[in-house]
């Protein structure tokens, strides 16, 4: 039987196969799948990436969670998922 393979955010190193075969990084998608799925790991990453600031252009949290995320992607600033407590 073979292991199925998967696909990680280059950045968390979290499971993103329920995304598009293109993505990169955990989009809204793998987000949501994310909350429904692993809560604990979910909050984990809310907590380091939200700050509490409002922003007029993304409204809700997968938005702005995603947005960070490519953010930090853009500028090399990793999430260490180690640091963050998230085990995978």
């Amino acid at each position: 039987m073979r292991t199925p393979i998967l696909k990680e955010c280059l950045l968390t190193g979290l499971d993103i196969t329920m995304q598009r075969a293109d993505s990169k990084y955990i989009s809204i998608t793998g987000l949501k799948f994310l909350e429904i799925n692993n809560l604990p790991t979910f909050l984990i990453l809310k907590k380091s990436l939200l700050t509490g600031h409002v922003n007029k252009f993304e409204k809700d949290i997968y938005s702005k969670m995603s947005k960070q995320i490519r953010n930090r992607a853009g500028s090399r600033l990793p999430i260490d998922a180690n640091q963050l407590g998230i085990s995978f």
